[in-house]
């Protein structure tokens, strides 16, 4: 545990070097009409150019696949909710970084995500965040014209 304590005292160190304003564990609403999309982000960093999310694990993070095919939507979620301006006292920014950061266990160490991979097969985080931030506004459509069906059947 004394390694992690030590590892993320740095990390802190080398962030606070960037000259990004820190928010901590800012919770947001992004309201899409049926459907309400809320969050609670660890770490947001704002500053010129720069805007990333940090999500702290006491376990194994999700990997780059996972968060691209959406099984592990939270942080591109988190980046399309933190660019619509929707966390508590944080202003409306473009992340530039997204990433987990695992404490414990043997290698605890940053792991930022790919936001713009171009590789055969990759979509980067970016488009998997706006993505399935899409597919929650498709679904609050599809039960807004459902209820609506409903209740002209009725």
């Amino acid at each position: 545990m004394a390694l992690s304590v030590s590892a993320l005292i740095e990390w802190f160190a080398s962030r606070t070097a960037l000259g990004v304003a820190v928010h901590r564990e800012r919770y947001g609403l992004l309201d899409l009409g049926e459907t309400k999309l809320s969050g609670v982000a660890d770490r947001i960093e704002i500053g010129q150019g720069h805007a990333a999310i940090w999500d702290f694990k006491t376990g194994a993070p999700a990997s780059l696949k996972q968060v691209e095919s959406g099984l592990a939507p939270q942080l591109p979620l988190e980046a399309a909710m933190l660019k619509r301006g929707v966390f508590k006292d944080t202003p409306k920014a473009a992340a530039t970084e997204l990433g987990y950061w695992r404490f414990g266990g043997k290698d605890p160490t940053p792991k930022a995500l790919d936001l713009d991979a171009e590789g055969e097969g990759e979509k980067g985080a970016r488009k998997s965040g706006e993505a399935a931030f899409a597919l929650c506004r498709a679904r609050s459509a599809v039960s807004l014209q459902a209820a609506g069906a409903i209740h002209q059947a009725l």
